[in-house]
């Protein structure tokens, strides 16, 4: 999952998070400014596990205040499983219809 965090103008924080059974894991983190296509991007940053401990803590504690914490996430899982099944429920029903004309 990609969590990207803005402010009213300029570049923004790009994190690529993993979440599993109430638990985030930043796998890397980017500054994105938008005027600037990924390409043209030299250096994109060191690997977010090579980080000082304490500054890995922050980035976690950053996402937190902001929201994005296991909680959140979870919500959004459920939610994404159920959306999937009334939009697969949705679909039979189409087919069916389909099939019976």
């Amino acid at each position: 999952m990609v969590v990207t965090v803005t402010k009213k103008t300029g570049p923004t924080l790009e994190f690529d998070v993993m979440v599993e059974a109430d638990e985030i894991t930043i796998n890397n983190l980017a500054v994105k400014n938008p005027n600037v296509s990924d390409e043209d991007i030299a250096y994109e940053g060191p690997e977010f596990s090579s980080l000082d401990a304490e500054l890995q803590e922050a980035f976690y504690t950053y996402l937190e205040v902001r929201g994005i914490k296991p909680s959140i996430a979870n919500f959004l899982h459920d939610y994404m499983v159920k959306k999937e099944h009334k939009e697969y429920i949705a679909w039979l029903k189409n087919l069916k219809n389909f099939i019976a004309n």
